[in-house]
């Protein structure tokens, strides 16, 4: 809708001097503030963000129902246009600028000294008014929605419409209409022309008038706020949407002042709306001459749930008294900070002297940040007090910055004032300034060295020597954790002995000196290498690890030490950047908490952690940054870890320290591995900061000089880390006890691997075997990740997993008469067996053979007699595994069957040279195909029990595969074996089943079956 005004027409899109013009709104677009909507506008008005212009036309309308008369006088107020007509009647110049009078704004009232009191109700409201069911269908308004109304006069009232919307930062969304009554009495839905007051300001001036004391009276953005507030005894006043204006808020305030009440205290919302709103309310307290102050809800409560929290959400977090102490700090604060601008003022050169852009920034500098040494670090400032620097959030920084942004006052020529950086942009530039100026290097934070509070314990390197300093706090040094102990080179170490004893000596050795690695972790790598690793504290509970954390972390002020888990690091390698970001000015990381699923091993951050390689994070809204990680790495665990670390990478990163010691309030005197119990450790911070942490401290730096001299000895964590490896994969404890590893220009086929594990599922009962139908019967492994190999499809896959330098091939098979599938550069280890005289304690003689039938037709075998048996069964003897692969393998003496004398040599025995199966090998494992590969060579771990081998033994699976008829050695002699050589039972062969390769032996025990591969004919 388009107004005329007497005095200038609109020409060309301009306003032109005229008897008559009309009113465009269009024209004055650049003095509205856009909305987030498109097309929409701030309303001058309500502040809503709801005014519609059509571009066309040029109608506009507000959807808070805001008369046009009321938005067109606060865009263009008619004295204006008077003032401007004047000019134009006397100027000379007719095409010139309309000049705009500028109003003269008072100074701000001063707050009353003295003690203040908020306006109370004598007692809690009870008319509240509550959210009723829609009366009538409105236009815009869902269905589903609730109205309150809200009386402000017996002819005036606003009724407040909500409904849930889950887009909205509250979860609801809501809009509000305007009524009157007509002078008939007629409800009508418009502001009408009646001013409105303050909602419940007759009841506040009530109330206050019983007050014996300086009364100050609550103001809010909105009517539900007040009734929160009446209902907890608080009076409190607002303005309907469209009364937040000068013309409604200044008699009111006059009507307040007039009762007695000397402040008004304003909690505003902290949006742009918001504060619009407090900065006309100020203009107007300071016009009235009464005291006004605005706050933040944030400033009361910083762990408010939104944005726009208001007094209900502060409510419902604390207690009314709380909430009016805390009121009284922001008013006493603001007090401060207008004494603190005051003497600014009186600088002897005049402010209008200076660029007023420039010199505003300087001057907000100098007040707010040159009383101590400030410092910014990754967008982050901290401020000096005297033993570290503390960081200030900028939230903090913003409310300062507000505070006396909005009291700087800056006087022209004729000796009027104005606020002119009473603005979001001056804040956030004097922000920016203080950053730009105080602005360092992130990795200088937290500098070698532990900030204690007598000092900082500084290491002085001289050669590979350090030498511990300590030196007085300066504020360059930017140690942002505060210290907690005091260095005592002479402290008592009882109590720190006690915690340490958690671990044994070589453990506890390897503890000290990675955590000593933290006070320079820089220079130690520069001298060491890749000494220091990342820990693993594995152990169940109550055995020291959080006791020892807890120490540290004391050590390094609590914030020193983070707690990046392992889970971070695997969602670092999955893109997720965000929480490494704590690694930046981390000296240690210690996590306490680490999730079982985690495959370390394949964690890439980690090991860039470990190392000192280059990591990345970001933050929220920001670029990335690129930093270099000064933290050595500890992980609690109280499980066995998913490890497996065949890799050398893995294994040089990572080292592993059980905690096999319990604390225990009564612990067994003669267990060693159960220590006295003391709470203190875990609960009692002053006993570990006065008694223990000192102490501990000299250890690690007694421990810095040793890492230096002697390095770090982990073997005491090899075995521990093997364990490891076998918890997570039962092929590492397959390759053990079939003596498998690393032989040069040495190979295993499939076959071969697959005849020995099948046979190791066997013996361990994860493989059952049906001997009627052949049937297979597997049991899984304990961790649901280690999965069993059930073909020899994937024996070869599964193994190379264990040996990265392997080389997987295929070779042509002879008997095969195709190319099978081979492993390159592994094979079994190469073993010396001690003599039989090393293990033999007496000799018996040897049992007269007996007589079978069919004697002359073969060779002739002996029986075994209980005696006989059992004498097998002690001459085993222990094996040890060279450190050294060789390239074959040597056995001991061979016996007969009742080990009480020496067979003759194989090369004597006949007059000629006698050889064997085992003498013909040509695959990796010395056979000439892959199935004898699988039998012929001995399964062994560093020390296992051989039965001593005849040299006149044949293998029933070599003879099936070389085309023999193996039923017709049924009446023969046989032995079973283990793959390790080891004789299981002794007897003769009485039947064969072809089917299943099931040979059924006959002992003296009865009856027993076995597989051909564990078969043996003696000849």
């Amino acid at each position: 809708m388009v107004a005329q005004l007497t005095g200038q027409e609109a020409v060309g899109g301009c306003i032109m001097p005229g008897a008559f013009a009309s009113f465009d709104i269009r024209n004055f677009l650049h003095q509205l503030e856009p909305a987030k909507e498109k097309g929409k506008y701030i309303c001058p008005v309500c502040g809503g963000h709801n005014l519609s212009i059509v571009p066309e036309t040029g109608k506009y309308s507000c959807f808070n129902n805001c008369e046009c008369k009321d938005i067109r006088e606060a865009i263009k107020p008619w004295d204006e246009v008077l003032a401007e007509r004047q000019k134009t009647n006397f100027s000379a110049a007719p095409n010139k600028n309309p000049i705009r009078v500028k109003t003269v704004k008072p100074n701000p009232t001063p707050i009353p000294d003295g003690e203040l009191g908020l306006v109370m109700l004598t007692e809690p409201a009870t008319n509240i008014p509550q959210p009723q069911k829609l009366k009538s269908k409105r236009k815009g308004i869902p269905g589903n929605a609730t109205e309150t109304t809200y009386q402000y006069s017996p002819t005036q009232w606003i009724d407040r419409y909500e409904w849930a919307d889950t887009s909205k930062e509250k979860g609801y969304d809501k809009s509000f209409r305007q009524w009157h009554r007509l002078p008939d009495g007629t409800p009508e839905m418009k502001k009408g022309d009646q001013p409105w007051g303050a909602y419940r300001i007759d009841e506040a001036l009530a109330s206050a008038k019983s007050m014996n004391r300086t009364s100050a009276l609550l103001q809010h953005e909105g009517e539900g706020c007040v009734e929160v507030g009446r209902a907890h005894g608080l009076a409190g006043i607002t303005f309907q949407g469209s009364g937040w204006d000068t013309k409604t808020i200044t008699p009111e305030y006059q009507r307040v002042k007039d009762s007695g009440i000397g402040l008004i205290v304003f909690l505003h919302d902290a949006d742009d709306t918001g504060l619009k709103k407090l900065q006309t309310c100020q203009d107007c307290a300071a016009e009235v001459g009464i005291a006004f102050i605005g706050i933040n809800p944030h400033d009361i409560c910083p762990d408010l749930p939104y944005k726009s929290s208001d007094i209900k959400e502060i409510l419902g977090q604390m207690e009314v008294p709380e909430f009016i102490r805390r009121l009284e700090q922001e008013i006493h604060a603001a007090v401060a900070e207008r004494k603190q601008l005051a003497k600014l003022q009186n600088f002897d050169d005049p402010l209008n002297d200076l660029d007023p852009v420039v010199s505003f920034i300087q001057i907000a500098f100098k007040t707010l940040y040159g009383d101590k040494n400030w410092i910014c670090a990754a967008d982050k400032l901290y401020f000096h007090t005297g033993n570290h620097y503390k960081h200030s959030p900028d939230d903090t920084e913003r409310r300062r910055i507000t505070n006396f942004c909005n009291s700087f006052a800056v006087e022209n020529e004729q000796g009027k004032k104005s606020y002119p950086y009473a603005s979001p942009s001056s804040v956030k530039k004097v922000l920016e300034w203080a950053k730009m100026r105080t602005g360092i290097e992130a990795e200088l934070l937290n500098p070698p060295g532990i900030n204690c509070t007598n000092g900082i314990v500084r290491p002085v390197w001289i050669g590979s020597k350090v030498i511990p300093r300590l030196d007085p706090h300066t504020p360059e040094d930017y140690f942002i954790y505060e210290p907690l102990i005091e260095y005592n080179p002479n402290a008592d170490t009882t109590d720190c002995d006690r915690l340490l004893e958690c671990l044994d000596k070589p453990q506890r050795e390897i503890l000290l000196r990675n955590l000593a690695a933290s006070i320079d972790l820089q220079t130690v790598r520069k001298l060491r290498g890749r000494e220091v690793k990342a820990i693993l504290a594995v152990g169940l509970g109550s055995n020291g690890k959080d006791a020892l954390r807890e120490c540290v972390s004391i050590i390094y002020g609590e914030n020193g030490l983070t707690s990046v888990s392992l889970a971070d690091f695997q969602l670092y390698d999955e893109g997720r950047k965000f929480n490494l970001a704590p690694l930046m000015h981390s000296r240690v990381n210690w996590a306490s908490e680490n999730p079982q699923t985690s495959r370390i091993d394949k964690i890439q951050s980690l090991k860039l952690f470990v190392t000192g390689n280059k990591l990345h994070c970001e933050r929220k809204g920001k670029d990335h940054i690129e930093f270099t990680p000064e933290a050595i790495g500890l992980f609690n665990l109280n499980e066995t870890p998913a490890l497996q670390g065949v890799m050398k990478a893995i294994q040089d990163r990572i080292a592993v320290l059980e905690f096999k010691k319990t604390f225990e309030k009564n612990p067994d005197p003669n267990n060693p591995n159960e220590l006295q119990a003391d709470p203190r450790f875990a609960y009692d911070k002053e006993f570990i900061r006065t008694k223990v942490a000192p102490a501990f401290l000299n250890k690690m730096l007694k421990a810095l000089n040793d890492l230096i001299e002697e390095g770090i000895d982990y073997e005491c964590t090899t075995d521990a880390f093997y364990n490891l490896q076998k918890e997570n994969n039962h092929l590492f404890d397959f390759i053990e006890a079939a003596n498998i590893g690393y032989v040069p220009d040495k190979e295993m086929t499939a076959k071969e691997l697959w005849v020995r594990l099948e046979h190791y599922y066997t013996q361990t009962g994860t493989l059952t075997i049906d001997s009627d139908n052949n049937r297979r019967t597997w049991s899984e492994q304990v961790r649901p990740s280690d999965k069993n190999v059930k073909g020899i499809n994937q024996v070869i896959a599964r193994i190379a997993q264990l040996f990265p330098k392997a080389v997987k091939g295929t070779r042509y098979c002879d008997i095969a008469k195709r190319n099978i599938p081979v492993l390159k550069g592994i094979g079994i280890l190469s073993v010396t067996r001690t003599t039989l005289d090393e293990t033999r304690t007496t000799s018996a003689p040897l049992a007269a053979p007996e007589t079978t039938p069919n004697q002359d037709f073969r060779t002739t075998r002996t029986t075994f007699s209980d005696f006989q048996e059992k004498n097998i069964e002690e001459s085993e003897m222990k094996i040890q595994s060279l450190p050294i692969p060789m390239e074959k393998e040597e056995y001991a003496t061979s016996t007969g069957a009742g080990d009480a004398e020496p067979l003759p040599d194989k090369e004597n025995c006949c007059g000629e040279s006698c050889v064997s199966g085992a003498d013909q090998l040509e695959s990796g494992a010395g056979m000439p195909t892959e199935d004898q590969a699988a039998i012929a060579a001995p399964i062994a771990s560093d020390t296992v029990l051989v039965k001593a081998e005849s040299e006149f033994s044949y293998s029933l699976l070599q003879i099936e595969i070389d085309g023999g008829n193996i039923a017709g050695f049924v009446g023969c002699q046989v032995e079973v074996r283990s793959l390790s050589g080891a004789v299981k039972f002794a007897g003769e062969m009485i039947n064969y089943d072809s089917k299943n390769g099931i040979v059924t032996v006959a002992t003296e025990q009865g009856n027993r079956d076995a597989i051909l591969c564990e078969t043996f004919v003696i000849d």
